[in-house]
C-alpha cells in the first residue's frame, strides 16, 4: 500500500520501481488477454479485495477498470472477525481463519474502504457503490442494477431469484469457507451481530468508522 502514490502519480516513481511495475504489468496484460481470448467474454470479474491491486490495474494502459465496491457495516464485519471459522481446504489438519479484535477490523475496514473510495475518484464514471445489505435484500434487483452500469442489457439471470441463488463450483485460491459452497443456496441477511455483538466492542467500531458509516447510510443504525 505505500506504493499507492506512485500509482496515481508516475512522477513520483523511481527507475527500479517504474521497472518493476512494468514488467508486472506486462504479465498480468498476457494474462487478462488470455483469459479473454479463451473465454471469449467482454468482461473478466477479478475479485481482489486488495485496494493497491485496483491502483495497479488503473495504472495500466490496455486496461479498462471498472470497481464494485461492496461495502458492509463495520460493526458487522467487526463481529464476523471475532468467529471461529473452519479453513476447508486445509483438509489434511484443523486449521481456522484469523480472528481481529474489534480494533483492528475498525482500523482496517476505515482503511480498505477509504482507499478504494480514493480508487473511485481516479475512475470517475467505472465506480460504483453497493452495501452488503441491500445486495442481500434484494439481490436479482442488485446484480441487475450493476450489469446495467456496465451496459449489459437483458442478462439472463435464472440462476438467481430474491430469495434463492444457483451456484456452481468456483474455483478460488483464498477467502470465505461459503465459497465452496455449491447448488441453491438461500440468500439471507447476516444480523446475529446486532444482538450478540457486546456494548463495548460495539462503541469502539462505531466511534472510529462512525465517517464512513455516515457517508454509507449506516450511522445511527
Amino acid at each position: 500500500m505505500r506504493y499507492i502514490p506512485q500509482l496515481m502519480f508516475p512522477s513520483l516513481r523511481s527507475h527500479e520501481y517504474q521497472m518493476a511495475f512494468s514488467e508486472y504489468a506486462e504479465i498480468l496484460s498476457r494474462l487478462y488477454k488470455g483469459i479473454r481470448d479463451v473465454s471469449g467474454s467482454q468482461f473478466i470479474i477479478d475479485s481482489t479485495k486488495d485496494p493497491s491491486y485496483g491502483f495497479i490495474l488503473s495504472a495500466m494502459q490496455d486496461v479498462e477498470l471498472h470497481v464494485v465496491h461492496l461495502v458492509r457495516d463495520s460493526r458487522a464485519v467487526a463481529y464476523s472477525w471475532q468467529r471461529k471459522k473452519r479453513r476447508p481446504e486445509i483438509h489434511w489438519k484443523e486449521e481456522y481463519m484469523p480472528r481481529y479484535s474489534p480494533l483492528k477490523s475498525a482500523w482496517e475496514w476505515g482503511l480498505m474502504n477509504g482507499l478504494v473510495q480514493l480508487l473511485g475518484y481516479t475512475i470517475p464514471g467505472r465506480y460504483t457503490l453497493v452495501r452488503y445489505e441491500d445486495v442481500v435484500s434484494q439481490p436479482r434487483e442488485a446484480l441487475s442494477r450493476l450489469l446495467a452500469g456496465l451496459g449489459i442489457t437483458n442478462p439472463n439471470l435464472d440462476f438467481i431469484n430474491d430469495r434463492n441463488i444457483k451456484l456452481s463450483v468456483d474455483h478460488t485460491v483464498s477467502g470465505n469457507p461459503i465459497r465452496f459452497q455449491h447448488g441453491v443456496i438461500e440468500v439471507r441477511p447476516d444480523t446475529e451481530w446486532r444482538h450478540k455483538m457486546s456494548t463495548p466492542h460495539r462503541v469502539i467500531v462505531s466511534a472510529l468508522t462512525w465517517p464512513l458509516l455516515l457517508k454509507y447510510g449506516y450511522f445511527g443504525k
